[in-house]
């Protein structure tokens, strides 16, 4: 958030109460479901590792990682992968 507001000129309160305005979500909960939609293709469409692909979606702790994605989709990473990408994994890197 601190980057962005740097960015854009102004003060990160000052962001983050424009952005939940004209968005009606917070900074931090967009932020949050882009890099679970990123984790979610990269699980699908890559044969990377869980820590590969946590690092890749911009979180640096895997259990906190993992936390998020449970909490966003209802399972883990793992069985995200099992349940949703079957035999259609394209080992792509």
């Amino acid at each position: 958030t601190n980057l962005v507001a740097e960015h854009i000129g102004c003060s990160r309160s000052y962001f983050c109460i424009i952005f939940k305005r004209l968005s009606g979500v917070s900074f931090g909960y967009f932020l949050q479901q882009i890099r679970m939609g990123h984790a979610r293709e990269l699980l699908l469409h890559t044969t990377g590792t869980v820590t590969e692909i946590s690092f890749r979606s911009g979180y640096n702790d895997i259990y906190y990682f993992n936390r998020v994605f449970r909490k966003v989709t209802g399972c883990s990473p793992m069985e995200y992968r099992r349940r949703c990408g079957g035999d259609s994994q394209r080992g792509l890197k």
